[in-house]
């Protein structure tokens, strides 16, 4: 059965059972991206839960006990309404040793704020790092990947921190850090950063290893230009490059980009020895730079 038809028959049989009569509305989000899509429950014409899609369609696939996802999604619309005589939901299918393996990050654009709102994400000089949940879904197994909303980071009890650092782990281990030395005029002084596959190849710049790689490359302070959510490339300060000529670089190539691989029209500078990532044009302004992009 393909992942369509499961969606109708999940969605069919939920509305069986949690009724518009009895103030339940249920939904599929209205986000077309199958990364971000997720199981909207309604009470009483107010929206009160988004649940990741890919969470429910997993456990539906492997125990098809819809009775149990109702009770569960009962449960969890009491606890939002505030109604203490119900105990805490237990709108889960496993532990977080179990999940947490499926956690993943990518790093995206500020603009992206508005999307994120509700998930768990941390705020980065390049922009914002995501957290994901990533799950093999659908006849050919492909993987999925749906943002993490809040509600889970407060169900398993652990901090955002926790979940992107794991994501991050989890992350450098299945898309693997490319980082290409360009010579210019028969001088190394640029590098290319991304992935394997070219995807999200930009979240490799938060990898600690590609961080200690570019330290042994650059030698020293060096310019970041983020050419796309897949792409970053990195120039030596030292390198007769001006600031003005990295920027019109920086501008014709961002000019060539699609709006969905869109990261930034900031040029940055970083300082290795002090971890900081300086916005060209706001050196008072400095954002001090860790694993998480935390200020």
């Amino acid at each position: 059965m393909t992942t369509k038809k499961i969606k109708e028959e999940l969605l069919k049989n939920l509305r069986n059972r949690l009724k518009p009569e009895e103030w339940y509305q249920i939904e599929y989000s209205e986000e077309l991206k199958v990364y971000s899509e997720y199981l909207e429950i309604g009470y009483g014409g107010k929206q009160l839960v988004d649940i990741p899609l890919n969470v429910v369609l997993n456990k539906y696939v492997e125990q098809p006990y819809i009775e149990h996802i109702v009770e569960q999604i009962q449960s969890l619309v009491d606890f939002s309404r505030g109604d203490i005589r119900k105990q805490e939901p237990q709108f889960s299918y496993a532990d977080y040793e179990t999940i947490k393996g499926n956690l993943a990050v990518r790093l995206e654009s500020i603009s992206k704020l508005g999307e994120a709102s509700g998930s768990v994400y941390e705020k980065h000089p390049l922009g914002i790092i995501s957290a994901y949940y990533r799950v093999k879904m659908g006849r050919n197994d492909e993987w999925t990947w749906t943002r993490v909303p809040v509600f889970m980071q407060n169900f398993y009890r652990v901090s955002k921190q926790e979940m992107i650092a794991q994501g991050l782990e989890n992350t450098k281990n299945f898309s693997i850090s490319r980082v290409f030395p360009m010579n210019i005029r028969e001088t190394s002084c640029m590098s290319l950063v991304t992935t394997h596959d070219r995807t999200y190849g930009a979240t490799a710049f938060l990898y600690p290893e590609v961080q200690e790689e570019l330290r042994k490359q650059m030698r020293g302070e060096y310019y970041i230009l983020p050419m796309n959510v897949h792409e970053i490339l990195v120039i030596k300060k030292r390198f007769p490059f001006t600031q003005e000529e990295i920027k019109e670089l920086q501008k014709k190539i961002i000019e060539n980009t699609m709006g969905k691989d869109y990261l930034s029209d900031q040029l940055f500078q970083y300082d290795w020895k002090r971890r900081e990532i300086i916005c060209c044009g706001k050196e008072n302004g400095k954002h001090r730079e860790n694993l998480y992009g935390e200020r």
